[in-house]
């Protein structure tokens, strides 16, 4: 799978702001690095697409954590 240039970026600042342990959303990406709706949920989309990320169950929906 391609990535753009951008949304490569915006993988990697995440992958850098959150712990392997830590569980995240669209809510907490939005709050930690001031990513706007889109831009938040177009990142855990292409993380979810690329297998770096795995939906987590009991935390609410969108809730997920890095493999």
């Amino acid at each position: 799978m391609k990535v753009q240039i951008g949304c490569a970026g915006n993988v990697k600042n995440v992958l850098e702001t959150f712990t392997f342990d830590q569980i995240f959303g669209r809510k907490e990406i939005k709050s930690a690095l001031h990513y706007g709706d889109y831009r938040a949920g177009s990142t855990i989309e292409i993380m979810h697409q690329l297998e770096l990320i795995e939906p987590v169950k009991g935390h609410g929906k969108g809730k997920y954590r890095i493999k």
